[in-house]
């Protein structure tokens, strides 16, 4: 919980500054001379070798790129881009330019310790295995996705298809948003006007699966 609220300045985390990011850098880089800390006994207890190493996170933090500080009220990059690092025995890959999710991890973690699932849980929405990404088998199924998730603390959502274009919807708000987060990293270009058609079948689907999901019907706000 270092770096989740009410930080302050750790001795053994490097000194950055006294503003708050500066002090969310000071917590993570204690959290990593920790966690350095915890692999060293791995191996002195002999078990770094036939242990699976995740090491990721829940959400990211704002600083108010986009109006708001702390986490869990957006659905924006700096929000919910996250560390995913995986390190099993006998596997030696890297892949950056694969995205994944968070809810990737237990199927994953289920595949690698032998268990199968019946019937096949296959919601590319909401987690798949990577085990056939890392043995070589597939790449394609990672890459052409789409993807949902909400806020946690607010009726907020995001769609991403295929990791190039993302919408956003503020259901309090009656708001859409549209971003190529390709081109558009920061997420400082709405291009609702720009690509009506696109937003529109995105934001169908995003409703027809919350309401499939969540039991929630919300109104369509862009017609054809």
């Amino acid at each position: 919980m270092d770096v989740h609220n009410d930080l302050w300045k750790k001795e053994d985390g490097m000194d950055f500054g006294d503003t708050p990011r500066d002090l969310y850098d000071n917590n993570l880089s204690y959290l990593d001379r920790s966690f350095s800390r915890f692999i060293t006994w791995l191996k002195e207890e002999g078990i770094y070798d036939r242990t699976v190493i995740v090491f990721t996170s829940d959400h990211g933090e704002q600083f108010w790129e986009h109006g708001a500080s702390l986490h869990g009220h957006t659905v924006y990059e700096e929000e919910i881009r996250i560390p995913l690092i995986l390190a099993a025995h006998g596997i030696r890959k890297r892949f950056e330019a694969v995205p994944a999710i968070a809810a990737d991890m237990a199927p994953t973690i289920a595949d690698l310790a032998g268990y199968s699932i019946n019937p096949p849980y296959d919601d590319s929405y909401m987690g798949i295995s990577l085990v056939p990404l890392i043995l070589g088998k597939e790449r394609q199924r990672y890459m052409k996705r789409d993807v949902v998730g909400r806020a946690s603390f607010k009726r907020r959502y995001f769609l991403y298809r295929n990791w190039e274009w993302k919408l956003i919807y503020l259901a309090e708000l009656d708001l859409l948003q549209l971003f190529n987060v390709v081109k558009d990293p920061l997420e400082k270009n709405n291009l609702l006007a720009e690509e009506p058609e696109l937003a529109a079948e995105l934001a169908q689907e995003l409703l027809d699966y919350l309401k499939a999901v969540e039991g929630k019907t919300y109104r369509s706000i862009l017609s054809k």
